[in-house]
């Protein structure tokens, strides 16, 4: 019988690939225990429908990005991102949401956090679209208005995106995989689309390109929303998952899949869900027992990240290897998105904008683990932009 790594061929050493029994690359006994180094976390926002009026600036903010809450973590509510010039985002919001350090995914960060009443705010999708309203007085005392009112006869044409929200972040504490259900962009006809700073209407961005027979702001909303943050950056000792005898495992909203390799338990896959969607990673091979990992063993592997069919795959690859007590992981989206996408006008979309598949790319997640005497596992881990 072959085993486990004979079926699947892994480099070694960063050599050619290798054929071999599983053991090879472990250097003590099966200990029964798995540890994992990742983590997954969804934020609850329910809606989202960012704006931008870029080509006719405000002298503080390029875009605006309102946001809604209805959840037992951040409270009910509305917050607007409103991006300023020099990259940094500051936040107005209803009051009795709360929220944790949850803004690194923008820009280069929060600049302040501001509680306003915003009490004439509506949203609503209608049988014509989308009608929000909200009016807000910013930090330096001018009037803020935003106001989107679609009057179509027809429903919008929809598609499923992940939200190139990670494309404008300088210091990311995760890998953002947001992903957006029922998107729509918003016709220039029969619209009503206007932001009016201190009395002053400022024009929203339009499409570059006629999408589906018509102009489009460069509006878009999504009534639901799967939002995964993967690897959220820690600093931290690691803890036993406890496996069932289906092999099976949890830590958290994190659902893991494990093989039993000569008694050495290896990550297989891994997944979370909400009440609608469910989102998993699948590894391989899968990601070994690291902590008995044999002195200067190193492997790589695949992983690719994905949801249902119409949400596309994120694909990358992984590395492990250690020396002495450390052990370092390396993982790389080099993949980028692959969209699977039947509507022409959205595809022409990407090729136009190849950021929307290609973002991903541009992400590194390093970690070290370090064992102490006793073998207790301490993670420190982070994500790093490159090749901008």
């Amino acid at each position: 019988m072959r085993t486990y790594r004979e079926e699947n061929k892994v480099s070694i050493r960063g050599l050619e690939k290798t054929k071999g029994h599983i053991n090879e690359i472990y250097g003590s006994k099966p200990s029964g225990i798995i540890y994992s180094p990742f983590n997954m976390k969804l934020e609850p926002m329910k809606w989202l429908m960012p704006l931008a009026i870029g080509n006719d600036p405000d002298e503080v903010y390029t875009d605006f990005e309102p946001q809604g809450f209805d959840d037992n973590v951040y409270g009910k509510g509305l917050r607007i991102l409103a991006m300023r010039k020099d990259g940094y985002v500051d936040v107005y919001h209803q009051p009795g949401l709360t929220f944790g350090d949850d803004f690194n995914q923008v820009g280069n960060g929060l600049g302040e956090l501001i509680e306003r009443p915003m009490e004439d705010a509506r949203y609503e999708i209608t049988s014509r679209g989308v009608d929000f309203y909200c009016s807000f007085e910013d930090k330096a005392g001018r009037e803020i208005k935003i106001e989107v009112k679609e009057n179509n006869q027809k429903q919008p044409k929809s598609s499923t995106v992940l939200a190139p929200l990670g494309s404008n972040t300088n210091n990311p504490d995760a890998l953002p995989v947001y992903m957006l259900y029922q998107l729509r962009l918003i016709k220039v006809k029969r619209t009503h689309a206007q932001v009016t700073i201190a009395g002053r209407k400022h024009n929203v961005n339009i499409m570059p390109i006629i999408m589906d027979g018509a102009k489009r702001y460069f509006i878009r909303y999504s009534p639901e929303l799967f939002l995964l943050k993967w690897n959220v950056t820690a600093k931290e000792e690691l803890y036993p998952l406890e496996v069932s005898e289906k092999l099976q495992a949890r830590d958290k909203e994190t659902a893991y899949n494990l093989i039993d390799n000569n008694g050495y338990y290896e990550i297989k896959g891994m997944s979370v869900a909400n009440e609608k969607r469910r989102m998993g990673i699948d590894f391989n091979p899968a990601v070994p027992d690291m902590i008995a990992l044999r002195e200067g063993e190193s492997l790589r592997g695949k992983f690719t990240l994905s949801a249902e069919k119409e949400t596309g795959t994120i694909t990358g690859e992984y590395k492990i290897s250690r020396h002495n007590n450390k052990i370092n992981i390396k993982i790389h989206p080099r993949g980028g998105w692959k969209p699977n996408e039947p509507n022409w006008s959205m595809k022409g979309l990407y090729a136009m904008v190849p950021m929307f598949k290609n973002w991903t790319k541009t992400y590194t997640w390093h970690a070290e683990i370090v064992l102490n005497k006793k073998k207790v596992p301490k993670i420190t881990s982070r994500w790093i932009r490159n090749n901008r």
